[in-house]
C-alpha cells in the first residue's frame, strides 16, 4: 500500500520564473488529447499555454 499526497498551490506562485514557465508549457503543449483529458485540461489548455508564454516572456 502507498498513499499520495496531494498539494493545491496557485499557479503563480508554482511556475516562479521564466524557466518554470517554459518547461511547463512545453510539458502541456506536448500532451496528447488523451493525456490532457485524463488530467482534465482540455478545456484550459489555450488559456494555461497563452498565459504560460506571457510568463516566459
Amino acid at each position: 500500500m502507498f498513499t499520495i499526497r496531494v498539494l493545491l498551490q496557485p499557479l503563480q506562485e508554482a511556475v516562479a520564473d521564466r524557466e518554470d514557465a517554459l518547461q511547463l508549457h512545453g510539458a502541456i503543449a506536448s500532451m496528447s488529447e488523451a493525456v490532457l483529458a485524463y488530467k482534465s485540461l482540455t478545456a484550459a489548455r489555450d488559456r494555461l499555454l497563452a498565459w504560460l508564454a506571457r510568463r516566459a516572456a
